[in-house]
């Protein structure tokens, strides 16, 4: 729950609103879920597993899931709460 913490003292958010907004973000990522995720069949994980491998170092793993920012414009109320570690709004 550091998430939530972090969320609360950023943003001022009560317990039950960030639980009610997490809950959102959940049900639609799970809502679109089977239309952006897709598991490999036996072939292709094996040369996913092997390119993985190869480029990393690491073996027996599909790959690895990354975070993305989106920039967006300096808001005009709090704009230093939405700068993010690579040093611009997001």
């Amino acid at each position: 729950m550091l998430f939530c913490r972090s969320v609360n003292c950023r943003f001022n958010l009560g317990k039950s609103t960030l639980s009610a907004i997490f809950m959102r973000v959940v049900t639609a990522l799970n809502k679109i879920s089977s239309e952006i995720i897709f598991w490999p069949n036996r072939e292709d994980r094996q040369r996913i597993v092997l390119s993985f491998q190869t480029s990393t170092g690491i073996e027996g793993t599909i790959g690895a899931i990354d975070g993305t920012y989106i920039a967006i414009k300096a808001p005009s109320e709090n704009p230093d709460v939405y700068i993010n570690r690579k040093c611009f709004h997001a």
